[in-house]
């Protein structure tokens, strides 16, 4: 699991297959009781504040697992509830993950503001995934249709 602190309100978690093997992304229910489970963990690591109103978006990759972008309401009339969450839960399903690298490898890629893209389903060596940058949500579809197809 990796998690990136975008800042206060923003959060994005990174969770390969390993660790939703277990999760039925099909069932509500499961996946708010698994989000639960998941902001205590970042509660207790990163001693942020977790409750309060959530929107939630959840990018499913069945190659790579899932990416859960969080972002957290502002909104006052919620001091009232201190210690609970409450959640908004979108899931993309079948979403496209792309790599970000900043140099060219001998692969089917694309080429979009000086980098390159690869679709995780094309990726075959694990170095790659040290290389480069997950890429996920409305990026990519801007990288697949503006982006140059280079093919090898």
């Amino acid at each position: 699991m990796k998690i990136e602190l975008l800042d206060d309100y923003n959060y994005t978690l990174y969770l390969n297959n390993l660790y939703i093997k277990d999760l039925n992304l099909d069932n509500k229910e499961d996946i708010e009781i698994y989000l639960k489970k998941l902001f205590l963990i970042i509660k207790d690591r990163y001693d942020i504040d977790i409750s309060g109103m959530f929107e939630i978006d959840i990018y499913v990759n069945n190659k790579y697992g899932i990416v859960i972008d969080i972002f957290k309401e502002d909104l006052e009339y919620l001091d009232y509830f201190s210690n609970q969450i409450d959640m908004q839960v979108n899931i993309i399903k079948d979403s496209i993950f792309l790599y970000e690298l900043d140099s060219f490898i001998e692969k089917d890629l694309y080429k979009y503001n000086h980098k390159y893209y690869i679709d995780v389903e094309d990726i075959d060596d694990p170095i790659i995934y040290e290389q480069g940058n997950l890429i996920f949500g409305e990026y990519v579809i801007e990288v697949l249709k503006y982006g140059k197809k280079v093919n090898v």
